[in-house]
């Protein structure tokens, strides 16, 4: 009974913040959550950033920035409880783990493509029209330095690595829900390209892009957990 109360009481919160489509997102993503090949539900917001844009922030001083190694990279397997598959799968791709570090402690993460290349969400939605570009995901910031300036740090190092940024968007995708991270994104350079919603039914996924000039529905057949592909 206590549960139960709870869970009324968070799904009360949900209606009353986000209507009607906020409780029923939230429901969906409970009942198909991400990844899963068999029944999926994903919503996300996806963001564009001109690299030439990174290249104006400033990094604080009091932390490092570092591009790990395949080896260093797996060593973050107990961070944020990041699994094993997830980061073999990224390794893979050829994305990527840049860290920020405080006297040698991880405050914070990113996975981010080595090479331009097709943007493909994280649904295994390809975005139209974009061709070759950078692609960033999985982001992680420490509880306690949310807030911070983590983003930040992590663009202007990541941009200073290119041998062209000026010739370059970078992408991401975030839950609409999350909003901290939205904003966060938004301050550094980011703007909303568009929004996606993806429902999978073993391995068939049905995909609803639309932005502020189209709107469009497509479908692809993907039996694959995409975290683990």
């Amino acid at each position: 009974m206590p549960n139960l109360i709870k869970k009324l009481t968070t799904a009360r919160n949900i209606l009353t913040q986000q209507g009607f489509l906020g409780l029923s997102n939230t429901f969906l993503k409970k009942l198909f959550p991400s990844g899963n090949y068999f029944l999926s539900w994903d919503s996300r917001i996806l963001l564009e950033c001109p690299t030439s844009k990174l290249e104006q922030l400033k990094p604080n001083p009091e932390f490092t920035a570092k591009m790990l190694n395949a080896s260093e990279a797996r060593l973050l397997a107990g961070v944020n409880n990041q699994s094993s598959k997830s980061i073999e799968a990224a390794i893979n791709r050829q994305e990527i783990c840049w860290t920020i570090t405080e006297n040698n402690n991880v405050l914070s993460y990113v996975w981010i493509s080595k090479d331009r290349t097709s943007v493909c969400s994280d649904t295994a939605f390809i975005l139209p029209n974009i061709g070759l570009n950078y692609w960033w995901r999985d982001i992680y910031v420490a509880p306690e330095y949310r807030g911070t300036g983590k983003i930040s740090q992590h663009l202007q190092s990541w941009c200073q690595s290119l041998a062209a940024p000026e010739d370059s968007n970078l992408y991401c995708e975030i839950d609409p829900e999350n909003t901290p991270s939205i904003i966060s994104h938004q301050r550094n350079g980011f703007v909303k390209k568009g929004n996606l919603k993806m429902l999978c039914i073993f391995g068939v996924r049905v995909f609803f892009f639309s932005t502020s000039e189209m709107s469009k529905f497509s479908f692809r057949f993907y039996p694959k957990n995409i975290y683990y592909s």
